[in-house]
């Protein structure tokens, strides 16, 4: 391995940190703006439910509860059924 190969793969490494710390973050915040509504609270004691009725469940603009779902869905916190378009969050968090 030559020293230019191994600069290379620390700088891709350090991408990675950051890359990660990044969503680490954004994740963290999401995290906080659905507990302040209660989103969790709300999304647990419905049934599987779209993307507008956990918002009319929880008294929030569709708009936000959409991107909080989307986040949520992407960390792996909340599934989807891509069939029904119906989410829930699993017993485990």
């Amino acid at each position: 391995m030559t020293t230019k190969e191994l600069h290379q793969a620390q700088v891709e490494r350090c991408l990675d940190i950051m890359l990660g710390m990044l969503n680490n973050g954004v994740l963290t915040l999401m995290t906080s703006i659905g507990h302040r509504p209660r989103l969790f609270d709300t999304i647990t004691i419905l049934p599987p439910s779209t993307r507008a009725q956990i918002a009319a469940a929880a008294d929030l603009h569709k708009r936000y509860g959409h991107e909080w779902l989307g986040t949520m869905v992407t960390a792996g916190v909340v599934a989807v059924d891509p069939a029904s378009t119906r989410f829930v969050l699993p017993a485990e968090w």
